[in-house]
Parts: structure tokens; C-alpha cells; sequence
């Protein structure tokens, strides 16, 4: 399927002291559902505390 979400993504988190990457490959059959309490460029963290960031995707297995 040519889908424009088919790749490889990569994120890198730095918070100044220390930093982590992971990458992860993605097939896409059809357009997944993405469900989150806030959007993607509206969350947030507080120094010296925990920040979980959730996301549900969807959609149907091969």
C-alpha cells in the first residue's frame, strides 16, 4: 500500500541532562485512527516530574 504514514519514525528526547532514541517502522494498510486527550503539538511537562503521552491508533489487521 502507498501510504504517506509508511515509514521509518525516530524520536529523540533531551531534557538537557540526558537524552534517549528509539525508531520503529511503520505498515500501514489503510488510514489508521488516532485518538489522544489533547492534540500532538499541545502537550506538555513540568521539570522534575513524570509526563506520559498516550495515543491510541486503529484499524484493521492484516
Amino acid at each position: 500500500c502507498d501510504h504517506p504514514d509508511v515509514g521509518t519514525y525516530r524520536v529523540l528526547v533531551d531534557n538537557g541532562i540526558d537524552h534517549t532514541e528509539q525508531t520503529a517502522k511503520l505498515h500501514v494498510g489503510v488510514k489508521p485512527k488516532v485518538e489522544a486527550p489533547k492534540p500532538a503539538n499541545d502537550q506538555t511537562c513540568v521539570i522534575e516530574q513524570d509526563t506520559q503521552i498516550s495515543w491510541k491508533f486503529s484499524g484493521i489487521e492484516k
